[in-house]
């Protein structure tokens, strides 16, 4: 996960108390306990998406009926280890699904700035795997999109690329 997606994490079984450990720096805030089936946050924007894709690959080559999935910003979403990742991801035809959650401001730089793809699923060409762009508020609309990506991923047809589309409150 990336530095903003703490409560994918404790969805999976991180007590509070190490989500709030890491939320102030403590170093025990990265020390999961056993059964808790991720990774500490990454706070470098986008280096998620080569270390999803490399344990991805690890699924893939133990025979793991599993998937690897990871979220980034959209401003992630212009980082070399974005491209890297996804083109790994690709490449190798390994279990993982990347999610762009896209308010269109990575910070401060609008989405317009950052890039001149259409929209940020069609990156999802250049490495020849599905992009799919979704209403980021409508969770039912997510989950299906999940769903279908994982469905694909364990069936051995590789990675997906989702875009969420949300905005910022306040």
């Amino acid at each position: 996960p990336g530095y903003r997606d703490v409560p994918q994490i404790i969805w999976h079984g991180l007590p509070l108390t190490e989500a709030f450990l890491f939320s102030r720096g403590h170093f025990k805030g990265n020390q999961f306990p056993e059964g808790v089936n991720a990774f500490s946050p990454q706070i470098i924007i986008g280096a998620q998406y080569i270390q999803t894709a490399g344990v991805a690959l690890g699924l893939k080559k133990r025979g793991k009926k599993a998937v690897a999935i990871t979220y980034t910003g959209d401003g992630g979403s212009s980082q070399g280890d974005f491209y890297e990742g996804i083109n790994f991801a690709s490449a190798y035809k390994v279990p993982a699904i990347f999610v762009i959650q896209n308010n269109n401001y990575a910070i401060s730089t609008p989405r317009s700035k950052q890039t001149a793809a259409i929209t940020l699923a069609h990156k999802a060409i250049a490495v020849g795997i599905p992009g799919i762009q979704v209403d980021g508020m409508d969770p039912l609309a997510v989950y299906q999109a999940t769903k279908e990506a994982r469905d694909r991923a364990v069936n051995g047809e590789g990675p997906t690329l989702i875009e969420t589309m949300t905005y910022r409150y306040g």
